[in-house]
């Protein structure tokens, strides 16, 4: 739907995300080649697969303790920055002390996802059962993973071995451009 929505606008990068859908999103039968050609979306589409009721409830509570730990994080990361702890977030391993509730939210999502919603290195989560709810208390320390030269996120380096000296997402996109210079 939001693809078709900035087609008008934004044409040639909406006909490229158009382009590259899944492949089982491609070949579903009915879809026109373009999204030029797709037309305008219809009001049913957007609410296709959106939550209702005690679902969206549970989604937007799951949200808010999310926000409320960035807001947390984001503020410890400044106290650290202007006490010369770290320089940039990205040099920062966070340890959240949460309350179990906020804890157990926190912990279903995946360690990745989390270090890049705070933009950090390292992300560590325990329970305290002196937290408040919404209240998680954050440390910051400065990391101690060295920083890829690539990217510049402090990872750690040689998960490729055609790439020692890169983290492994970086490695992967190297191999990646061998592979299309090669063909």
């Amino acid at each position: 739907v939001l693809v078709r929505v900035m087609s008008p606008i934004l044409s040639f990068t909406c006909d490229e995300v158009w382009e590259h859908y899944p492949q089982a999103a491609r070949s579903r039968e009915g879809r026109p080649f373009s999204v030029q050609l797709a037309g305008w979306p219809e009001e049913a589409d957007f609410g296709q697969g959106l939550p209702t009721g005690e679902e969206a409830r549970a989604f937007m509570d799951r949200f808010a303790v999310l926000l409320s730990t960035r807001e947390a994080v984001t503020k410890a990361l400044e106290e650290a920055r202007n006490a010369k702890v770290i320089g940039k977030s990205q040099e920062a391993a966070i340890a959240i002390a949460a309350c179990d509730a906020d804890a157990e939210v926190l912990s279903s999502f995946g360690n990745a996802d989390l270090k890049e919603l705070f933009i950090v290195a390292e992300v560590a989560i325990s329970r305290d059962a002196d937290a408040e709810e919404g209240s998680p208390r954050v440390t910051v320390a400065k990391t101690a993973l060295p920083r890829c030269p690539r990217c510049w996120n402090h990872l750690e380096l040689g998960g490729n071995e055609a790439h020692p000296d890169v983290c492994k997402r970086c490695g992967d996109a190297l191999d990646a451009e061998d592979e299309a210079r090669d063909d």
